[in-house]
């Protein structure tokens, strides 16, 4: 993750300059598309969804720019594009466009189908102005109940998603908060993915234009204008799709010292089950009973100690009529090497005890027996 700077953006491999030079070409006439990416995660503040943000997005789609309550810091150099969007000039949707309406957040982990694009999105192909504001404001969210999300994979997504189809240039709306993402960890996959993305392999992406709602408000509108790259698609990573049930803690191959450990677990698709059931199964005894316990939230933990040694742990629920289960995990609880050697430690400890304890009473009742002995007459 980075920090959205005014005049700094995060270039992997070429200059700045080089980069903004694209940007700063004429703009190709013709259709314009359009990503709007709107912040579903529990952690943004309720304004998020407030009237005064719908209004001011809807005056950006319409070219009316920026209303008064807002503050603007625009990149320096700042692209012509965002300068006219901002001001007024310059409607934020085209027509005929492509639009992609991207609800990111772990709870809203859903593909689509639609390769490359993790999280739950619609698309709509504008054809006339009155119908695509009207089909756009029609899928603006509600308050969403999860606090998990990665804002630049959603940014990756949508980028690949235009340049996957063969957009030339498009805009990125997203409407979130000032704060940092840190809570959902990305794998080796999708790190690779968003790495591709922020080193602007397939397209040269503007830093973003800023609106912040009020001096000191937690609102944020970000716009940014990007441009296609000629790249070879085969060249590009692709993003893979996640397991609706995916395990969190304990994680693979994990040591741990509880007997009782809290296993924890997510939910990655648009119909969260109502229940979930953990299973804890033996690897050293094929022959016990796994452990089963019910849990309606995604977290457990077992009612009774575990013995020490080497476990698999999986998840499994019942949602939209159809069984998802987790990967299977293994862990290993502390004691399973270690016991025999304490034991047999102990027990020697007891038998040197008991030895020396012989052997000291033994002299002692040699001493006493040599003091009471009746001397003999010479």
């Amino acid at each position: 993750m980075y920090s959205e700077r005014v005049v700094t953006t995060r270039i992997r491999g070429f200059s700045y300059a080089a980069c903004f030079a694209v940007l700063l070409a004429p703009v190709p006439v013709g259709a314009q598309d359009l990503g709007i990416l709107w912040d579903v995660s529990k952690s943004v503040p309720g304004e998020l969804y407030g009237g005064q943000v719908r209004s001011t997005v809807d005056r950006l789609l319409r070219g009316q720019g920026a209303p008064d309550g807002w503050v603007v810091t625009k990149p320096t150099p700042s692209h012509a594009v965002l300068d006219d969007i901002i001001s007024g000039k310059r409607p934020a949707l085209k027509v005929p466009s492509r639009v992609l309406f991207v609800r990111f957040g772990t709870a809203m982990r859903n593909s689509n189908g639609i390769q490359n694009l993790p999280f739950d999105a619609t698309e709509l192909s504008v054809v006339n102005s009155a119908d695509g504001l009207k089909n756009v404001a029609a899928l603006y969210p509600g308050m969403a109940t999860d606090d998990w999300t990665n804002k630049l994979l959603a940014e990756a997504a949508a980028a690949r998603y235009f340049f996957d189809r063969g957009s030339t240039e498009w805009l990125l709306l997203i409407v979130s908060d000032f704060n940092e993402d840190n809570k959902e960890l990305l794998l080796p996959a999708e790190a690779a993915f968003v790495d591709s993305y922020e080193a602007q392999q397939f397209a040269t992406v503007s830093p973003s234009a800023v609106l912040r709602l009020g001096a000191n408000g937690r609102v944020l509108l970000k716009v940014k204008y990007a441009v296609a790259r000629q790249t070879d698609a085969g060249a590009l990573p692709i993003l893979p799709s996640r397991r609706p049930l995916e395990g969190v803690a304990p994680a693979a191959a994990a040591t741990i010292d509880s007997t009782q450990p809290t296993f924890t677990w997510r939910f990655n698709g648009k119909t969260a089950p109502s229940a979930y059931e953990l299973v804890i199964t033996a690897v050293d005894r094929p022959g016990e009973r796994p452990v089963r316990e019910k849990s309606t939230t995604m977290t457990a933990r077992p009612r009774f100690p575990l013995k020490p040694g080497n476990y698999r742990w999986q998840v499994a629920a019942v949602t939209d009529g159809s069984q998802v289960s987790s990967e299977s995990r293994s862990f290993t609880i502390k004691g399973a090497a270690s016991a025999t050697p304490l034991i047999l430690l102990g027990l020697a400890a007891t038998i040197v005890g008991a030895v020396l304890y012989l052997n000291r009473r033994k002299k002692a009742q040699a001493s006493a027996a040599q003091r009471v002995a009746p001397r003999r007459s010479p």
